[in-house]
């Protein structure tokens, strides 16, 4: 069989992601024609069409949509020797890490100040919780630690910690009192949102579970941890957050309630299950050994 080359894998999946030949050739600075032809190529390679053609839109075959589930992968894993190659060449010794800002569980103070020698240094990624992830396939990052329902698939991860998640309401607010509330009792209080998370991301922020109905209540969304600790001081809703991430926030005017029933913060730590690093494999156990003495 003739060899599939990353210029056709990566025209296909553009065609895919922007759902015309046409839509893929002003984002890949090409011509229409010379997207079909290589979508083309690609379906003689694979003996069977991956797309059907329309005036409209695109719509995947079932080869279509088996290619599509592999090449991002095969994609992720060549852009991934590259920048390893790159990195090996230029910045040895150097072992990057992305994390969510606040999304560390307290953790990476101690745990890059105690690692960090004179020929070994850390450098962070700070990005949002879902592009984590991505940022270790592709070899931008050697680890990740990311809290949360995200896609792992494909890296090898660690479970670093539990932590129990509080809810911040105003200080005034009728449940900053309590000694402790259940899930119940937010029924009728106007919980944060997180619009431009996935639904399952945004639901586990809400502390609400897979099988449950969306809260009735409106409530602002929130794109930041800044926006969310502001909306809460401005009595418009309340949040629930790890504890490490409220301990951050003493003295401001919100009160931190803990919550019997919801589920914790679990953080994990993931790296590419193809590393053979030795330096990757000791900041694994470095941060285990932190967590645990914490």
């Amino acid at each position: 069989m003739d060899d599939v080359e990353v210029r056709e894998l990566r025209t296909f999946l553009a065609a895919v992601d922007h759902g015309s030949f046409s839509a893929a050739a002003r984002v890949l600075g090409t011509t229409q024609p010379t997207v079909s032809r290589t979508v083309a190529r690609l379906e003689e390679v694979v003996g069977a069409r991956l797309v059907e053609r329309s005036t409209r839109a695109l719509t995947l075959t079932a080869s279509g949509s088996a290619l599509v589930a592999h090449a991002r992968r095969a994609l992720d894993q060549v852009s991934a020797a590259v920048e390893l190659a790159r990195r090996a060449a230029h910045e040895p010794g150097r072992l990057v890490v992305a994390v969510k800002p606040d999304g560390d569980a307290g953790l990476l103070d101690a745990a890059v100040a105690t690692f960090e020698t004179p020929d070994r240094t850390v450098s962070l990624i700070l990005g949002e919780t879902e592009t984590l992830a991505d940022a270790v396939r592709t070899g931008r990052a050697d680890v990740c630690l990311v809290a949360g329902p995200v896609d792992l698939a494909d890296l090898d991860t660690d479970l670093v910690l539990s932590e129990p998640r509080y809810a911040v309401v105003p200080a005034d607010h009728p449940l900053a009192g309590r000694d402790s509330i259940r899930r119940d009792d937010l029924a009728d209080v106007p919980v944060l949102t997180w619009p431009d998370v996935s639904p399952a991301l945004d639901r586990h922020y809400q502390g609400l579970l897979a099988s449950e109905p969306a809260r009735t209540v409106a409530a602002p969304g929130a794109a930041t941890l800044a926006d969310a600790i502001r909306l809460v001081e401005l009595s418009r809703g309340v949040t629930l957050l790890p504890a490490s991430v409220c301990a951050r926030f003493a003295g401001r005017r919100v009160a931190v309630v803990p919550v019997d029933d919801l589920a914790p913060s679990e953080l994990r730590i993931a790296w590419r299950p193809s590393s053979r690093d030795l330096t990757v494999a000791a900041f694994v156990r470095h941060v285990h050994a932190r967590a645990a003495g914490r």
